[in-house]
């Protein structure tokens, strides 16, 4: 087994890492990817151990090399969601965020790419999964002792490796942290990372230091001889985003004044206490979610960086879970009082009213005109649930009557709340079942002919049949 924070190999049977000096538990965060994932087939995911609004990085061990790795997830916070109680998936806050999120990506990448070609880091592998983009990474150069760096064990003048006592055999089936069998406690604050910390924090100097090289990259066309050495399955959209970094701090700019820092994705009770610590009053309000995990935050009424006052109060909305499935009664067959049509043929020795549409009888209203746009209005007394209709096309009384008078090709149905959907009619007898797709409440609905084909004697579009469901 390995340890979740430092990823080195532990067997203490109390999961005490010699080596990071810390209780190798998962930290589990409904944003961050679950402790004991696998990624593209051979890195297998400990804790996060820093993330910067953009990127979120982990520790993680390559388990074709047996080797301790660096891998950085891009996750534009805010922009993005995730809750990997349900699914490792990035999604979209919303349809709009596609061109911020592809430009994102694409610069993600780049900065890779400029990384392996200019010898500041050790890039391993890059690739896309779950939606996003991942960058592998070697332990920078002499950071590799302090990133593992090994410990004497309380009460012993020994160091541990952590691996004294142990056959030199494959250990791939001891990696799957995730089937432990220990109950694993609930999301703790991250502190005391050591050695990653440092990781981390040389990863964010070369991004500045990388500014400058990137401007000169994409001009050039982002071509290089090395490219062949980057892997290239990466496919991402693109659109320049704005502001790619959230404060994780909040640095006081006056003494009465605060920056706001961004609590979203984090429980309740940690966003609590740091606001508190700045001096800010709380209101909760909370939601269903399907999205979040119960106790997290969805989103919050001050945006991360604004500048507030110690005493304001910020509204944190918080998940409630998945919303439970409801209980409620079937709605009762709609009923319409009343039927009108914009004209109605006259003459031929018959009766073509609206009225006859109620009865599938052989009867049938026929429009006054062949130009289109006649409708049928049915109206009722108070709202009623509706979910499609029967219809019979045409003069239906028999076949002959059926060619003579013409058939309707296509209606749009309005409802009063004003929405408004369109179908085809077959041109054919018989009843024809049409479904709206979902219940719509209404306290009428108009039916207007989108198009028609004429009959042998008549032009006149007719219909012979409505019943509402």
């Amino acid at each position: 087994m390995f340890c979740y924070n430092c990823m080195h190999r532990i067997s203490d049977e109390n999961n005490y890492c010699p080596h990071c000096g810390r209780q190798s538990y998962p930290d589990r965060m409904p944003h961050h990817l679950s402790p004991g994932t696998s990624l593209n087939g051979r890195y297998l995911i400990g804790n996060a151990v820093g993330e910067d609004g953009f990127v979120i990085t982990y520790a993680a061990r390559d388990l074709n090399i047996d080797e301790r790795v660096v891998v950085r997830e891009y996750y534009p916070m805010g922009h993005v969601r995730r809750n990997s109680e349900q699914s490792n998936e990035v999604r979209l806050v919303s349809e709009g965020e596609a061109a911020y999120f592809g430009k994102g990506s694409d610069e993600f990448i780049a900065m890779a790419r400029e990384e392996k070609r200019s010898g500041k880091a050790d890039v391993r592998d890059l690739f896309a999964e779950n939606g996003t983009a991942y960058i592998v990474t070697a332990l920078p150069r002499g950071e590799q002792e302090e990133f593992g760096a090994r410990r004497r064990p309380e009460g012993s003048n020994e160091y541990n490796d952590g691996f004294e006592g142990e056959a030199p055999e494959d250990y791939r089936s001891q990696t799957d942290i995730a089937q432990s069998g220990r109950q694993a406690p609930p999301p703790r604050k991250k502190k005391g990372k050591g050695g990653m910390i440092a990781a981390i924090v040389a990863g964010s100097v070369l991004v500045v230091a990388l500014a400058a090289a990137l401007i000169i990259f994409f001009v050039n066309g982002g071509k290089s001889k090395d490219d062949k050495n980057i892997p290239t399955t990466v496919a991402v959209t693109t659109a320049k985003p704005e502001e790619t970094e959230r404060p994780t701090e909040a640095p006081k700019t006056e003494d009465n004044t605060v920056q706001m820092v961004d609590v979203r994705g984090r429980k309740l009770s940690d966003a609590e206490s740091q606001l508190r610590e700045l001096g800010l009053k709380i209101e909760t309000t909370r939601e269903f979610n399907d999205e979040v995990a119960k106790d997290y935050i969805i989103r919050q009424s001050a945006e991360s960086g604004q500048t507030l006052r110690k005493g304001d109060t910020v509204m944190l909305y918080v998940s409630d879970g998945a919303q439970p499935p409801t209980t409620e009664e079937p709605h009762s067959k709609p009923e319409f009082t009343t039927i009108s049509a914009s004209s109605t043929l006259r003459g031929e020795g018959m009766s073509f009213s609206a009225d006859n549409l109620r009865s599938n009888d052989g009867s049938a209203w026929a429009a006054a005109t062949e130009t289109g746009g006649e409708w049928v209005s049915l109206n009722a007394n108070g709202d009623q649930w509706v979910n499609g209709a029967v219809i019979v096309n045409g003069f239906a009384m028999n076949q002959q009557t059926f060619s003579d008078f013409g058939r309707v090709t296509a209606v749009r149905f309005e409802f009063s709340d004003g929405s408004v959907i369109e179908k085809e009619l077959s041109d054919s007898m018989g009843q024809q079942t049409i479904e709206f797709g979902r219940e719509y409440k209404t306290n009428s609905l108009k039916i207007t002919i989108l198009g028609s084909v004429p009959g042998a004697q008549h032009p006149n579009p007719a219909l012979s049949y409505i019943s509402i469901f």
